[in-house]
C-alpha cells in the first residue's frame, strides 16, 4: 500500500487490457472432472459490497442519521470472449444444460508488460446463471462475443501466484 504522499506514482500501474481471466466448470458431470472454458477478455462485475442502513435516532434528526452498516454482498461475474465457432459450438450445449446448477470458478491474474501473468490470483466461485451467443448484425464487422454469468455466492479470495 502506498504512504501518506497522496502524489507517489504506482510502482506498478496496471491497464485495462494487463489481465488474464479464466473460466472453469467444476464437476459438470459429477465426480472430480473439471471442463476448462478457456480465456476471456472482457470481466465486469464481481464487486463486493454492502447493505446501505441508517438508522434515525428519536422524533428529532438533529445530527442526522447513524450508520450502521449492512450485509457483505458480491455482485455477479460477466465474463465476454469472441466467438469461437470451433470449440464454442461443440461446448454450448454443455454450457446450456449447466445453467442455473453448474459451478464454475473464475481465476482472474494481471499481467505485466510483456504479457507476462503475474502477481496474485482473485479467485470467483459460483453457479452459472446465463449463457448467452453473440448477437447479429449482417451490417456490422465488430466481433461477435459471447457471455457468461455468474451468481457469485461467497467473497473472492486472493492467493498466491
Amino acid at each position: 500500500m502506498r504512504g501518506a504522499n497522496q502524489n507517489q506514482v504506482p510502482d506498478a500501474p496496471t491497464r485495462q487490457d494487463q489481465w488474464f481471466v479464466q473460466a472453469s466448470l467444476l464437476n459438470p458431470t459429477g465426480g472430480n472432472i473439471m471442463k476448462h472454458l478457456g480465456a476471456f477478455d472482457k470481466k465486469s462485475g464481481g464487486e463486493v459490497d454492502s447493505d446501505d442502513n441508517k438508522y434515525y435516532p428519536g422524533a428529532v434528526y438533529v445530527d442526522g442519521p447513524i450508520s450502521i452498516g449492512g450485509r457483505k454482498t458480491t455482485g455477479n461475474l460477466t465474463l465476454q470472449r469472441i466467438w469461437d465457432r470451433d470449440n464454442d459450438e461443440d461446448c454450448i450445449q454443455h454450457l446450456y444444460d449447466n445453467v442455473g446448477k453448474g459451478r464454475v470458478r473464475v481465476s482472474i491474474r494481471s499481467k505485466d508488460e510483456d504479457g507476462i501473468a503475474n502477481g496474485k490470483i482473485f479467485q470467483y466461485l459460483g453457479t452459472l446463471k446465463r449463457v448467452s451467443i453473440p448477437d447479429f448484425d449482417s451490417e456490422s464487422g465488430t466481433a461477435a462475443l459471447m457471455e457468461l454469468e455468474i451468481i457469485i455466492a461467497k467473497y473472492p479470495t486472493i492467493v498466491n501466484g
